[in-house]
């Protein structure tokens, strides 16, 4: 069972502060340095709430969200990914909207229903309703982007405020049926103009997935009313990072589900 985080003091002014500068980097294409020292998050709390400030900044309705952890134990971090941010396989996305074009193969759940705040208090989710609160499983690709030029460098609080580094999410066909696929290691090759550029190595790094929808759902019921029907949820990368380039067709293929395909067109 895992609860939510107490949530950490924000600074209003600061926070806002953040959100604008990265606004700005976002629909002007030119990257930040870094965040000047009064607009720095200063706890997660902070970074959360300039994610939400630059969602409501940019007027765009949220369609998914990232979650990841650095080892299983780990409390894991967490990221809206805008609506208009989301294709379905084969996708197509102007090479324009990107300067890292990071690649991770990752696996995402869809949320058959909402997991609002609990009428009886603070009783969490538990992983059980979660797995019953899943539509399917989807092989999926990340596309990582940042607004810093010293990506993958920087401060650590900025780039989580920065929505995790994430530029864009493509979606394959749904698999329903699932209990038996291993979800922490599942083999992934990813491929990039036809040659294997990734293999998965050691997985998850946060560990079991579940684990990691089932914070977030608590996460997001303290924050913002919680996961919503519908929802993608993807849970961090089983392949290192890899970079493509404008024009560039990446693949990604997990073992026992449909391969899944990005276009980059210039």
């Amino acid at each position: 069972m895992t609860a939510a985080a107490p949530v950490p003091a924000v600074a209003p002014d600061r926070v806002a502060r953040a959100a604008a500068l990265l606004i700005e980097a976002r629909r002007t294409g030119q990257p930040l340095a870094a965040l000047p020292d009064e607009a720095r998050p200063r706890n997660a709390g902070e970074a959360y709430a300039v994610q939400d400030a630059i969602v409501a900044g940019l007027g765009k309705p949220v369609g998914g969200w990232k979650v990841g952890a650095p080892t299983p134990l780990a409390e894991p971090a967490y990221a809206p990914i805008l609506d208009e941010a989301i294709y379905a396989s084969p996708a197509a996305v102007p090479a324009t909207q990107h300067r890292v074009f990071g690649i991770e193969a990752e696996i995402a759940f869809r949320m058959a229903r909402d997991l609002p705040p609990r009428d009886d208090g603070d009783r969490p989710y538990t992983q059980a309703e979660i797995v019953r609160a899943v539509e399917a499983i989807y092989p999926a690709i990340e596309i990582v982007e940042s607004r810093f030029s010293t990506y993958p460098r920087g401060d650590k609080l900025s780039l989580l405020a920065d929505h995790q580094s994430n530029g864009a999410f493509v979606y394959g066909p749904p698999v329903r049926t699932w209990g038996h696929l291993d979800l922490v290691r599942p083999p992934a090759l990813v491929s990039i103009d036809d040659r294997i550029e990734g293999k998965m190595t050691n997985g998850n790094a946060g560990g079991d997935p579940l684990r990691l929808v089932t914070a977030l759902a608590n996460h997001l019921a303290a924050r913002t009313g919680g996961l919503k029907e519908g929802d993608f949820v993807t849970t961090g990368s089983v392949t290192p990072l890899v970079n493509a380039r404008p024009g560039a067709v990446v693949t990604v293929e997990f073992r026992g589900m449909n391969k899944i395909r990005v276009t980059f067109t210039k």
